[in-house]
């Protein structure tokens, strides 16, 4: 009797084992199916640093281009929507940070892949991408169009802090940033930051060609 009874506690071991590996399973499949969860990444320019965007894991840049098995570097929220550049060992990200006020604002950062540390490059501002001839193109102090900025009253009011900030984004400053020497090569002021022709403006053609349509 006594064999029969470790006999049935082992079996009953097991089917407690694998019930809960299915129950894990099985949530995990439906976190997975659910519309709401989200894990994504996204690959930076060619290189094997992605920006991982997730509802049940850490976001922020990863190694590895996998969403099941990239590899957590440097946690934030990052952002890729319009544009992430690198240059040689150096990434050029959005970086999204939240306010008192509710606000979401955006800052563009630089990333030290050797010591994957984020260093600021330009405050209140958006890495909409590079042009044709490999400059960088910012619109500089802007709040993101998902604030409502025209309409949000609480833009105004964080606006009215630093007068450098145009909530509605139509007086930005664009500039042209070349990562291979760090220096700002080109400005526009008094333009806005989110047209709908903005690509094929800005983006689809050199900065000289830029410059020649000032």
């Amino acid at each position: 009797m006594k064999v029969r009874k470790l006999t049935l506690n082992g079996i009953l071991v097991i089917l407690i084992v694998f019930s809960a590996i299915y129950l894990f399973a099985t949530i995990t499949a439906f976190r997975i199916m659910d519309p709401s969860v989200l894990n994504e990444t996204h690959p930076i320019e060619g290189t094997d640093y992605a920006i991982r965007y997730s509802t049940f894991e850490q976001s922020g840049i990863v190694r590895g281009t996998n969403s099941n098995t990239a590899e957590l570097v440097l946690e934030g929220n990052y952002g890729a929507d319009w544009g992430a550049a690198a240059e040689g060992d150096t990434l050029y990200v959005n970086a999204y940070r939240a306010t008192s006020f509710g606000l979401t604002l955006c800052d563009v950062v630089q990333i030290d892949l050797a010591g994957l540390k984020e260093s600021p490059l330009f405050p209140n501002a958006v890495l909409r991408g590079r042009c044709t001839s490999g400059e960088l193109v910012v619109v500089s102090g802007v709040m993101l169009p998902a604030n409502y900025p025209e309409s949000n009253a609480l833009c105004r009011l964080y606006a009215m802090g630093d007068a450098d900030l145009h909530p509605d984004g139509k007086e930005a400053e664009i500039l042209f940033f070349d990562p291979s020497s760090g220096e700002i090569v080109h400005r526009i002021p008094g333009t806005s930051a989110f047209s709908d022709d903005f690509e094929e403006r800005y983006l689809n053609k050199t900065l000289e060609e830029v410059k020649a349509c000032d």
